[in-house]
């Protein structure tokens, strides 16, 4: 991933091994640095670049202003980025906050109008970052506090190289840097299950009764308040929650009932096995009934017992077990939402996620329970099917489906956010949007399709991917065919797919196999097909059946078109 840092001090001071820095600007003052961001940053971004760091030294920024020009500067700063976010939407910029050193105030107004214009600063970033959907805090500040004013400013550097930062800063601010790096590419867990006893709270619920845990603010519940807490955050920004515990059900479900301490509610729980049975089996059932891998599990218990059995039967789940000592609890689940969870920002896909796949058990269970055979079930479960153009808002949720979707994707292609927008403004690429609703609920955005329009009326499919939760329902053979009935009505004649072989996608390569199948075509698909798309359409017209070897083809599809393609960022017309 290449990068740029820039700001108002000497930032190659920055630069260290494996620290790739893409044309970084190293400025000596105010003037110039705002220069580069305005005028002169196209020819770093020449080569790819996701990200610009801008870090700005409060005390160098303030010297260079009279109190009267501070709102001023301010406008002129805050109206640079904000142009830079809106002219390069698919980088992602991160703004520095400020510090200012107080040792450069010689009265007590001084201190006030520094504390006022780092104030002012915030302020104006937090409404900037409001306005545009690519900026973010890059937070110094934090940095300093945490490693001591002293130790993390130089004097020496500040005056000889225009650089304020000690090694110990310096050090900090990269590390920093990678940490945020490495967020932008995590491919985040999206299930957390939990033991119960001495993991969600203190004490054994089936010996000391629902009320004589400790949850609350003794010695012992604080920490596992705090806990619960944090589980409670992951909640709301779209991770899953499930319990896997050895325990009488009533006693548990007296627990959420009776005990006014829970942070947690039984509904912050999409999944709950509370049983006798062997945790790993438990967690297997709750894997499978939300559609899930196993390798997007965590499992969190106290008992090494468990925590062994788990790991031996359920070896892709990730096994985390407590603290020994609870007092540590809070830094452990700090510790488990930066390596597994913590995030750029949640899409809008990810706070909806604890509906969406609650929605999912209740549809399991209603077939379960039915009389009717699984296609009729699907026909009558209201299945509607929206097929649109992609738009730069989508780019966040296409981009986790590209990367974090393995059974149906055709491609493995894992495309980035930048390339993703970067493809919306190509005209040479057709990228489409799925959302699906039924009778239970919306699936969300759950299909992305990327399209390359080749000359001679050939195109191809380079991204395919369905997530798992709406798989098994042939979402796949409806958008298939929709988005084929738009490209015959603009010239394209043959559809080209070459499926990559991934361990886990075999239902995406089944479905090349039925395309195949409709398509009388019965070359090997690992070498590639081209699917005659007059020929695919003819064929949909009577597959109406649930036959394996055809597409099935049962519920309603709208497919929008828009008025014009600067809606989806691409003002060109079709390229064939």
């Amino acid at each position: 991933m290449r990068f740029i840092v820039t700001g108002n001090v000497n930032n190659s001071l920055l630069q260290e091994k494996n620290f790739d820095v893409l044309g970084a600007y190293y400025p000596e003052g105010y003037d110039s640095w705002l220069e580069y961001l305005s005028v002169d940053l196209q020819a770093s971004l020449s080569e790819q670049c996701n990200s610009i760091f801008i870090l700005i030294d409060g005390s160098m920024l303030i010297r260079r202003f009279s109190e009267p020009n501070f709102n001023g500067a301010l406008d002129l700063i805050f109206a640079t980025v904000k142009k830079l976010c809106i002219k390069y939407p698919a980088i992602k910029v991160h703004l520095s906050n400020i510090h200012i050193l107080h040792r450069f105030s010689t009265t007590l107004r001084d201190s006030s109008t520094f504390d006022a214009f780092e104030a002012n600063w915030s302020l104006r970033l937090r409404e900037t970052i409001d306005s545009v959907r690519n900026l973010y805090t890059f937070d110094i500040r934090s940095l300093v506090f945490e490693k001591g004013v002293r130790d993390f400013y130089s004097d020496k550097y500040r005056f000889a190289a225009k650089f304020p930062y000690s090694n110990i800063g310096a050090s900090a601010i990269r590390e920093q840097i990678k940490c945020t790096l490495d967020l932008q590419a995590r491919v985040r867990k999206k299930l957390v299950i939990v033991d119960l006893d001495n993991t969600l709270w203190s004490g054994i619920v089936g010996e000391v009764g629902p009320l004589g845990i400790e949850i609350g603010t003794t010695a012992k519940g604080e920490p596992y308040r705090i806990f619960q807490t944090i589980l409670k955050k992951l909640s709301d920004e779209g991770v899953l929650l499930a319990i896997s515990s050895k325990n009488n059900l009533e006693d548990v479900l007296d627990v959420f009932r009776q005990n006014k301490d829970m942070v947690l509610s039984l509904s912050d729980f999409c999944n709950v096995k509370v049983n006798w049975e062997p945790k790993s089996v438990n967690i297997k059932q709750i894997i499978e009934e939300l559609n899930l891998g196993a390798d997007s599990a965590i499992f969190l218990d106290d008992s090494l017992f468990e925590q062994n059995e788990v790991s031996v039967n359920m070896p892709e789940v990730t096994v985390v077990g407590l603290p020994d000592d609870i007092h540590k609890i809070p830094e452990f689940a700090k510790g488990i939402v930066d390596k597994f969870f913590f995030s750029i920002e949640p899409t809008a896909e990810d706070l909806s996620r604890k509906v969406m796949y609650q929605q999912q058990v209740e549809r399991k269970r209603a077939l379960a329970s039915s009389t009717e055979e699984s296609h009729d079930f699907l026909r009558s479960s209201g299945l509607q099917i929206h097929v649109r153009f992609s738009i730069i808002e989508d780019a966040s949720r296409l981009h986790q489906l590209s990367v974090k979707t393995n059974q149906f994707n055709l491609r493995f292609a894992r495309l980035s956010e930048t390339q993703i927008i970067s493809m919306l403004r190509d005209r040479r690429f057709l990228l489409f949007s799925v959302d699906c609703v039924d009778r239970f609920g919306t699936y969300g955005l759950v299909c992305f399709v990327a399209i390359k329009l080749n000359h001679g009326g050939e195109a191809e499919i380079i991204e395919l991917v369905l997530s798992c939760r709406a798989m098994s329902r042939y979402i796949e053979d409806h958008v298939l065919v929709a988005i084929s009935q738009y490209l015959s009505s603009v010239g394209v004649t043959e559809l080209r797919v070459i499926p990559q072989v991934g361990p886990k996608n075999l239902p995406a390569r089944s479905f090349v196999n039925r395309l195949c199948s409709v398509s009388g075509l019965t070359r090997h698909i690992c070498d590639g097909v081209s699917i005659d798309i007059q020929r695919l359409l003819l064929a949909s017209d009577r597959l109406q059946s649930a036959n394996q070897s055809t597409l099935i083809l049962f519920a309603e599809v709208k497919f929008e078109v828009p008025v014009s393609f600067s809606e989806v960022g691409n003002s060109d017309e079709l390229l064939l």
